[in-house]
């Protein structure tokens, strides 16, 4: 819903969100809220992207796109498709990428190398193979959205980017899909394979909290 609500926000002139917004939301994207649901924390967390710096970039930045579908051939032959939450140019021709987090968190830089370097890479790829000279991934944890957590790549890091994510990604070539130590609803709400082909119960890959 957070994510639904910032794909149509006037970087400009943000928010601020209510708890109607989110029901339209919800009505727009055909999604059945919860009883009970908290339609103000869902809002206030849409909010709190206006007082991230990367908001004022945006709006600052030419050829602003949400929602951003992309699909690209590594120099492997492997193909990789997916969506950026938000995108644009800055002056320096430098492609800015920003991905929207909602994670409950404690250490966000520890969070961002555990849970989404393989996203930053693939998101860095996606940016160089478009064409752009250089890609700035930025991601925003909204529970701190003053928090800038950004790396930056130009063109010729591209052949590096390709040989990490290969390297990355060769035990599941090799077959092989170890499941997440630590399961969760943030680390495994969205997982296409936890309701059937997962080896943890859903009492653990639901469940609220995770182990520290």
């Amino acid at each position: 819903m957070v994510h639904a609500l910032l794909e149509g926000v006037d970087f400009a002139a943000p928010g601020p969100f209510t708890a109607e917004a989110v029901r339209n939301a919800a009505s727009a994207g055909g999604v059945a809220l919860e009883a009970g649901e908290d339609l103000a924390a869902i809002a206030a967390l849409a909010d709190a992207f206006s007082r991230s710096p990367l908001c004022a970039r945006l709006a600052a930045s030419a050829e602003v796109r949400r929602e951003v579908p992309f699909a690209f051939l590594t120099h492997g032959g492997l193909l990789l498709r997916g969506f950026l939450d938000a995108a644009g140019l800055e002056a320096d021709g430098t492609l800015l990428v920003v991905d929207y987090k909602s994670d409950r968190i404690e250490d966000p830089q520890a969070q961002l190398e555990r849970d989404y370097a393989i996203q930053r890479l693939v998101y860095a790829l996606a940016g160089l193979a478009s064409g752009a000279t250089g890609v700035e991934v930025a991601h925003c944890f909204l529970r701190r959205p003053e928090l800038l957590l950004s790396v930056r790549y130009r063109a010729d890091d591209r052949e590096a980017l390709e040989s990490e994510l290969a390297a990355r990604l060769e035990p599941l070539r090799e077959g092989r899909f170890e499941v997440s130590a630590n399961p969760g609803l943030q680390r495994c709400g969205t997982c296409p394979g936890r309701a059937r082909l997962c080896s943890w119960e859903e009492v653990m890959t639901l469940r609220e909290a995770l182990d520290r």
